[in-house]
């Protein structure tokens, strides 16, 4: 059967998402996808701490902590959608990396 008339919107959602899904590949689910989807998490801790003592009664101390972090979550951060590379999530401190 051929639809003769689809909205314009809904074409470019096909081709842009659907076209793009694996075939389906589950031994148990016949319409299932099993992937082994890759993310990455890249963090770095800085620490640095300097004490002095002027005296028996007076002592300092400075402490530095540099803490950044960049992940990519490949299914989307408490997200619930099953279609791949839709979900992704790029999480960080700050941005020390580009998502792509």
């Amino acid at each position: 059967m051929q639809i003769a008339n689809i909205d314009p919107a809904a074409q470019e959602y096909l081709k842009d998402i659907i076209d793009k899904l694996p075939a389906p590949n589950s031994p148990v689910d016949p319409q299932g996808l099993i992937l082994n989807a890759t993310g990455y998490n890249n963090e770095t801790q800085t620490l640095i701490r300097i004490d002095h003592q002027f005296s028996s009664k007076l002592s300092v101390f400075f402490r530095y902590l540099d803490d950044p972090f960049h992940l990519i979550v490949p299914d989307g951060f408490q997200a619930t959608s099953l279609i791949p590379g839709v979900a992704r999530a790029p999480i960080g401190s700050r941005r020390t990396r580009s998502d792509t």
